[in-house]
């Protein structure tokens, strides 16, 4: 368990570099197609369930911290991060904890034209980003970590090739 003294110095370089995630899901939304970076935060699969995942009523500690830490990077921005990018800042630093979430990415039934599109993370079976608006959209895709991909996020995080 950390320190109070040791939290001082963790937390300020948790949340720079949840903004740096941030910013990095920021320009790979707006510059790149999914297809080409969703890798990064899972394989795509078919989700679980056909309903919204629920706000969690009680997070535990890991996901509250998570999610009070990214609102927290997200202020330190001068732009807002959309849900997306939210869910692959979260996805990313929980990889590197080695225990990954689910990002899922739902659409609004019933929508015409561009289909309205939301991102959530999910840790434990409970929503920890993007739960705001999540009761409005059905999943369709969830991105969920294999062995593999986290053994390789790790390794890659160390250095080793």
């Amino acid at each position: 368990m950390p320190t109070q003294s040791s939290q001082l110095v963790i937390r300020p370089v948790r949340l720079t570099l949840l903004a740096v995630l941030l910013v990095t899901g920021t320009v790979l939304q707006k510059w790149f197609p999914m297809t080409r970076w969703g890798r990064l935060i899972g394989t795509p699969e078919k989700p679980d369930t056909a309903s919204p995942p629920l706000a969690a009523k009680q997070l535990s500690p890991t996901a509250q911290e998570l999610s009070k830490d990214i609102s927290r990077a997200c202020r330190l921005l001068p732009f807002a991060p959309s849900c997306l990018a939210q869910a692959f800042a979260g996805q990313r630093l929980l990889m590197a904890r080695g225990t990954p979430g689910e990002v899922t990415i739902g659409l609004r039934r019933g929508s015409e034209g561009p289909w309205p599109a939301h991102a959530w993370l999910i840790l434990d079976g409970q929503a920890i980003t993007g739960t705001g608006m999540s009761d409005h959209f059905y999943p369709a895709t969830t991105y969920r970590v294999r062995a593999h991909q986290e053994d390789s996020s790790q390794s890659g995080s160390r250095g080793e090739t």
